[in-house]
């Protein structure tokens, strides 16, 4: 189950590191203040890759319906407190909750999302 899949950054060395829940909670010899813990979504983009919290996504829907509305931004995953939420990286952009697109094929939904980034290794800081 993709979901309880977590990765951590690891501010000394600069680098992930990825957990299973059943990792987690039998583990002593962690440092935990040095790391920042992201939970994986469940989700995968359309490149197969999985989506954690703390990515960069691009996030593009063009329904069949051209009177449908439409989007096509790029956003950071974050989680809130009911579910995971895709931030707007530029003041005034759109945001959207991570769930089925009304409308889109479930089966092909992943394929609205692409991971660019993340949020440790942005390079337009």
């Amino acid at each position: 189950m993709d979901r309880f899949k977590f990765r951590a950054w690891n501010r000394i060395v600069r680098r992930y590191q990825y957990f299973d829940f059943e990792i987690l909670s039998n583990t002593r010899n962690i440092q935990w203040q040095n790391l920042d813990f992201e939970q994986c979504t469940g989700l995968k983009d359309k490149n197969g890759k999985l989506i954690y919290d703390g990515d960069i996504v691009h996030y593009k829907y063009a329904p069949k319906d051209k009177c449908a509305w439409q989007y096509d931004f790029i956003g950071l995953i974050t989680f809130k407190s009911t579910g995971f939420h895709i931030a707007p990286l530029k003041s005034g952009g759109l945001s959207a909750w991570l769930v089925a697109t009304p409308g889109a094929d479930e089966q092909n939904s992943h394929k609205l999302f692409e991971i660019i980034g993340n949020v440790h290794e942005r390079t337009d800081q």
